[in-house]
């Protein structure tokens, strides 16, 4: 079972063209329509960390504890707090272009049910705060 993360845009960029150390963004697949009917945007698409596969290595909120630093009694890996920066990047640029954008974070498997939305202002959030919050989707605004 792995974290599952997928965005949503209004921007038309071919964001599989996109080179990242970090991660790599694919089209989705039709058959992962339960988790896709949550986005709210025409362009969509799922991030996958740097080695493929999942979306595991990013920094992920499992304690219900919402955007915060890192924590000293709770270390995290650099490589998933640099590929977590490097997305946000990628958000706020998205956002500072006029786009509107939404993140889904859940578990595989997770029901549409248990996933609840949030509005979130991209910008009161410190780079360095930033992490996805499992079984929400943020709808991002500037």
């Amino acid at each position: 079972m792995c974290h599952l993360v997928y965005f949503s845009t209004t921007s038309g960029e071919d964001f599989s063209k996109m080179l990242s150390e970090h991660f790599q963004i694919c089209p989705t697949d039709a058959a992962e329509t339960q988790y896709l009917e949550m986005l709210a945007h025409s362009h969509r698409w799922y991030l996958m960390s740097r080695y493929g596969g999942c979306s595991c290595h990013f920094r992920h909120d499992i304690n219900e504890l919402g955007f915060g630093p890192v924590e000293d009694w709770s270390p995290e890996e650099s490589d998933d707090i640099a590929s977590t920066l490097a997305f946000f990047d990628l958000l706020r640029r998205l956002l500072d272009e006029g786009h509107r954008v939404d993140v889904l974070d859940v578990w595989d498997g997770t029901s549409n049910d248990d996933v609840r939305s949030i509005e979130v202002a991209l910008g009161q959030i410190p780079r360095d705060h930033f992490r996805f919050l499992e079984g929400v989707r943020l709808s991002l605004a500037p």
